[in-house]
């Protein structure tokens, strides 16, 4: 049962629809694959792509976004922008990330904020990240066939049925503990 507090908090089903969602996503390194994300983001935000690009770039520059077990969660903050918006790629193959337990990455939430309501983005983001590093929700998520069945692996989870994978929030507030291998991009 989740609480009042956690109730208001954005679920990831209010970000995501079939059209944010791409299973089986061709991905050969990290930067190309941003770069399609960031175009995605920025079509569903009204955004410019290198704005989002850049953005994206920037924060890993900060740390990895990458948060273990397989799992990216690149995001940046920007001004101006309507609403929050996020795209999910179930990769065709991993791509090294940079991630604290050094495995590469295969499931990708990328996601962009308005910075005037960023009080909102810590805790959602947590949200986010505690669903999917739940075990069952996971292995749902990269068997899935569809978008639709992606959605529905997210669905089925109120996020308090397993316990997640890892501790998140701190591979997504800054560079602490992130590892820093070269050549990967």
């Amino acid at each position: 049962q989740l609480g009042r507090s956690e109730e208001a908090i954005m679920d990831i089903l209010d970000l995501l629809h079939p059209r944010d969602i791409h299973v089986r996503e061709p991905a050969h390194a990290r930067r190309p694959l941003l770069r399609v994300l960031s175009g995605r983001l920025a079509a569903r935000a009204g955004a410019l792509d290198e704005t989002v690009l850049a953005a994206l770039l920037n924060r890993e520059s900060l740390g990895s976004t990458g948060i273990g077990h397989g799992i990216a969660v690149p995001h940046a903050l920007l001004t101006g922008l309507p609403a929050p918006a996020a795209t999910l790629a179930i990769l065709d193959r991993p791509v090294w990330f940079r991630a604290p337990d050094e495995r590469p990455v295969d499931v990708v939430l990328a996601m962009i904020w308005p910075r005037e309501r960023g009080g909102e983005f810590s805790p959602a983001v947590a949200r986010f990240c505690r669903k999917l590093s739940c075990p069952d929700v996971i292995k749902g998520i990269r068997s899935a066939p569809s978008s639709d069945e992606v959605l529905a692996c997210l669905g089925a989870s109120d996020g308090v049925a397993s316990e997640p994978l890892t501790a998140i929030p701190a591979a997504l507030t800054g560079p602490a503990g992130a590892s820093r291998r070269t050549g990967f991009r």
